[in-house]
């Protein structure tokens, strides 16, 4: 089983291959006669998945025997194209916890288990939430080196809807309506949004195509009870303050208006990658996402089933900035204390992301958006040490980067170029055994192929140069609710110092801060000085920063994280090896050459 990238669609791809033996009659023995394989693009595995049973935090994923990712959401392309698989660590996506590390070593080893872990679940990019029920389910794929994993949550209810009249469906407005790239019916082709829905409704009526009941059962149910919840938003004129108003179905139907929010819509249509309906499933709550034009608030929609309560929906309202200020201003102006003008009030979400607050500017920088610890006020640190806010760092081995400009080896005031070790011992060979203009080149042209890469490594080598990018590891911290849910404190700065405190908000992914600091206070010149959100390079590593994981087949270097762990957890230097075989070769070959001539 190989893994690779297809050069011309740029998708990647699972070749499957096994070998062909000859097993005639007339042969005593069976010999090999080939190999037959095929290709799988990673989507078509994908498709395979139980999409709405699984819920919108659950997903599959696929690990070969030594423990890297054959199929995973967040496994993804990193150059132009690849020549051989990525070699992306189940680790390297998943917590590295001990519980997935066990994981990671039984699916390898080929074990079947049901186990549930405490983990963070990931929302979207730059938030986690901790949850206490995340289920593995895992089981080798047989007749081959692979391992399938499904994941879903502990509390998460499968919702199976029958006896829904697939004639009666009609088209809806297109202009309102999106469904998620799912493959509802065979031989679907994606186009737009608008075509791929128009094309749906109507192949589901005629019958036109192979569909898969459940899925569209769940999507005629949606269609139905979603449509009067859209006659009443158009309907509904009453509040200036909000932007808009859409719902997320967990069989992938989306209902949005007005026609603007179509942009935001599509970027979450599908359920997989849907923060609203992600949050919904976690708990019962409300959940306060940022928003550039003031925030999103969204709540579960849950239906009964069999005595139990089930999430079939997400339901969001896009509010401005201003109604969500004169909210908390509202329940905090009864408070003794409340000094609108010698008080600042900021309103953060489970990331540390400011959602609003009662004043625009802070010496000169808008507060909405902001990630509270670019604050130049420790406050970060106080919430972290008390752990309102827990934080990891989390490194992203897939990463794209601009490309670093290397300087050659050089020394003198001249910049004199000094040739490496490896090319200065290659020129000595050539020259020694100069027999013949041909014998040389047969001599570097087999000493090339052993010791550089090879042509197809140096294409993609100079695909990634014409655009100037080149894989890297990216570095950032993500914060989420610690186990603390008040404080209060006193901020110190360089002249000065104000009173605080700060409350997570019930029922809600959302923390109130007050800050007895007024308006034309000067800068308070203290930072948190604590990793930020922001993605960065990682450029140095330690050489035993990595520790030696389980790989079932010890290959090449694979037992190891890092080529550079030398005297660690590393690989033995196989350059070395390499280039005394080379030697020895070499050697041979001119004996044998110098006594073919004599």
């Amino acid at each position: 089983v190989t893994f690779y990238q297809e050069q011309v669609t740029e998708e990647l791809t699972v070749s499957l291959t096994r070998p062909v033996y000859n097993t005639s009659y007339y042969s005593n023995t069976s010999t090999l006669a080939g190999v037959a394989g095929i290709d799988i693009p990673i989507q078509t595995l994908k498709n395979l998945s139980p999409f709405e049973a699984l819920g919108p935090n659950g997903y599959a994923f696929i690990i070969n025997h030594n423990g890297f990712l054959v199929l995973h959401p967040r496994l993804c392309k990193q150059l132009s194209y690849l020549l051989g698989p990525p070699h992306i660590d189940l680790l390297d996506v998943e917590e590295d916890i001990q519980k997935t590390n066990l994981i990671r070593t039984n699916m390898i080893r080929g074990k079947i288990e049901n186990v549930q872990v405490l983990g963070k679940i990931r929302v979207d990019e730059a938030h986690r939430v901790l949850y206490d029920g995340i289920q593995f389910s895992y089981s080798p794929v047989p007749n081959t080196s692979y391992s399938l994993a499904l994941i879903n949550l502990k509390r998460s209810e499968h919702l199976v809807i029958h006896d829904q009249d697939t004639t009666m469906m009609t088209p809806p407005n297109v202009s309102t309506t999106v469904i998620a790239p799912w493959p509802y019916c065979r031989g679907q082709q994606h186009r737009s949004h608008d075509d791929h829905l128009i094309t749906l409704i109507r192949d589901i009526q005629n019958k036109k195509r192979t569909c898969r009941d459940d899925l569209v059962q769940g999507l005629l149910w949606s269609q139905t009870w979603t449509q009067p919840l859209l006659d009443k938003w158009i309907s509904d004129r009453s509040l200036s303050d909000i932007i808009g108003r859409v719902i997320f179905t967990r069989f992938g139907l989306a209902r949005f208006y007005p026609e603007s929010q179509k942009p935001g819509v599509n970027r979450w249509h599908d359920p997989w990658y849907n923060s609203a309906l992600r949050r919904a499933e976690l708990n019962r709550k409300v959940s306060v996402i940022p928003h550039s034009l003031g925030a999103v608030l969204s709540a579960p929609v849950i239906v009964q089933k069999n005595g139990d309560e089930v999430m079939a929906a997400a339901v969001a309202v896009n509010l401005t900035a201003n109604f969500l200020h004169r909210g908390f201003v509202e329940q905090l102006q009864n408070k003794e204390w409340w000094d609108q003008n010698e008080y600042l009030v900021l309103l953060l979400d489970d990331g540390g992301l400011i959602i609003t607050s009662n004043r625009e500017l802070m010496h000169g920088i808008t507060l909405q958006g902001m990630f509270i610890g670019d604050l130049d006020i420790p406050i970060l640190k106080h919430l972290k040490d008390s752990r309102l806010y827990d934080v990891e760092v989390e490194v992203d081995k897939q990463a794209i980067c601009k490309e670093l400009k290397h300087n050659e080896t050089s020394a003198g005031p001249r910049s004199s170029h000094i040739p490496s070790p490896l090319s200065f011992v290659a020129s000595i060979l050539i020259e020694v055994f100069s027999w013949a203009e041909y014998l040389k080149y047969l001599l570097y042209s087999g000493v090339l192929a052993i010791i550089t890469p090879s042509v197809e490594a140096w294409s993609e080598w100079g695909m990634t140069q014409i655009g100037g990018m080149e894989s890297c590891r990216m570095e950032r911290a993500i914060y989420y609710f610690g186990e603390t849910k008040t404080l209060s404190g006193i901020l110190k700065c360089n002249n000065y110092s104000a009173k605080f405190w700060a409350e997570r908000l019930q029922d809600t992914n959302a923390m109130l801060i007050a800050i007895e600091m007024s308006a034309n206070v000067q800068e308070c010149g203290v930072y948190s000085n604590l990793p930020g959100i922001q993605p960065k390079r990682v450029t140095s590593q330690e050489p035993c920063a990595y520790q030696d994981r389980y790989r079932k087949r010890l290959i090449s270097c694979l037992t190891s994280n890092s080529m550079n762990d030398v005297g660690c957890n590393g690989c033995p230097n196989h350059l070395e090896v390499s280039l005394a075989h080379v030697l020895l070769t070499v050697a041979v070959c001119s004996n044998f050459i110098n006594k073919s001539f004599s």
